[in-house]
């Protein structure tokens, strides 16, 4: 008699864990997995309208294509948004978190920011000149933050409104959701503004900000849903750090953010005189490379305002304030930081004055203004490098 192996068995599955197919569909009825493919579509229309549809309208406007690539830094916020997610699940809202609570209070607001934000995308003629660039560059930057903080705030909600069971269903109809967004926002979007009459060879603002227009107020599924449905009963109330302490944490991040923004625009004259001087060399000696001199004076501007980006992070947020430099806590070294910060930004006046006293001929092609904010930081890194707590020390 054939014996039956341990691998022939198979074993049995309990009655409670069996389900008919009706059973399985009817779990995608339930009302959590419902309302988490409305944010999933919520969530996916903001990322397209940075990226892709926003691009096709710069290119359109006649906006280069070096202007278009730096728009992609406005989806930053989705990579470093764990820095303050944090602070979204700490924080209160005023007013709102009474009334709706705390996830429903932060998605409203995240919500009405990135409606906001579409909304001042969509009044914006990036054709009209320099400054209308500079107004849709800031508000694609807000829309990329308010979109990556809606993003913390649905997954915080996803894991507090339903028990561990349920948690694949919705992120799959989440996601489901997500890419349905997206491509609402994405061939949606480009397909209005065609329909209302822009294309590559007839540009039309109007058109693409009607499209826009069109996307805030499909936004508005996501609003409508966070109105009806009820606050989870499993947020969390315990949290590792005071409030203050992920306040710091985002300054920090700010601090770190506004010193590489800095140093790469602050250097941007003299990336230029250095192509000029690339290209001047180029038209005497033909030997010599002048579009790849460009393009290494560019790869070191980027990598000068990474380690600066870099070094303030390591050095906290103190790296970017005269206080710092001084010690804080220390009132004279408060004074005497700013003293040596006054007297370096006078370096290119007392250059003109040697100049013009002198009267040296080459002194005259030196651009000393190019470099004016460029001593500040060579000071503040040899100050943070001798005395990385201030010059009269950190006092507490």
């Amino acid at each position: 008699m054939k014996q039956e192996s341990k691998y022939d068995s198979q074993p049995e599955i309990p009655e409670e864990r069996k389900k008919s197919w009706q059973q399985s569909m009817r779990a995608w009825t339930h009302p959590r997995v419902v309302t988490m493919l409305f944010f999933g579509f919520s969530a996916g229309i903001p990322i397209l309208l940075i990226f892709s549809s926003l691009s096709l309208w710069l290119r359109e406007a006649g906006v280069s294509r070096s202007a278009v690539t730096f728009f992609s830094w406005a989806a930053l916020g989705y990579s470093f948004k764990f820095v303050w997610a944090p602070l979204v699940d700490t924080l209160p809202l005023p007013l709102l978190t009474k009334k709706l609570g705390r996830r429903r209070s932060w998605l409203l607001f995240a919500q009405v920011a990135v409606i906001t934000a579409i909304c001042l995308m969509a009044l914006t003629d990036p054709a009209a000149g320099q400054s209308s660039m500079v107004y849709m560059a800031l508000a694609a930057v807000m829309l990329g933050f308010s979109s990556a903080t809606q993003d913390i705030v649905i997954d915080a909600y996803r894991i507090e409104c339903a028990p561990k069971e349920m948690q694949a269903l919705l992120s799959s109809t989440y996601i489901a959701g997500y890419r349905l967004g997206m491509l609402v926002a994405g061939a949606g979007a480009l397909y209005l503004a065609s329909w209302f009459g822009t294309s590559k060879e007839a540009y039309s603002s109007t058109a693409w900000q009607y499209s826009y227009l069109c996307m805030a107020a499909v936004m508005l599924v996501g609003v409508a849903t966070t109105l009806l449905i009820p606050e989870p009963a499993g947020a969390s109330k315990n949290y590792d750090y005071p409030a203050e302490y992920y306040l710091r944490f985002l300054f920090l991040f700010i601090c770190t953010v506004g010193a590489f923004v800095a140093v790469f625009f602050l250097t941007g004259d003299t990336v230029k005189l250095f192509n000029g001087m690339a290209r001047g060399l180029s038209s005497t000696a033909p030997e010599t490379p002048g579009p790849l001199v460009s393009f290494l004076s560019e790869a070191a501007r980027l990598i000068a305002a990474l380690f600066c980006a870099l070094f303030t992070a390591f050095t906290g947020a103190s790296g970017v304030t005269i206080v710092a430099l001084g010690g804080f806590g220390s009132v004279p070294g408060a004074f005497f930081a700013a003293l040596v910060v006054g007297l370096i930004t006078e370096i290119p006046g007392f250059w003109d004055f040697l100049t013009y006293t002198l009267e040296m001929d080459w002194m005259f092609d030196v651009p000393m203004t190019s470099f004016k904010y460029m001593w500040i930081y060579v000071a503040y890194f040899i100050i943070m490098v001798v005395r990385p707590r201030g010059l009269f020390g950190w006092k507490h």
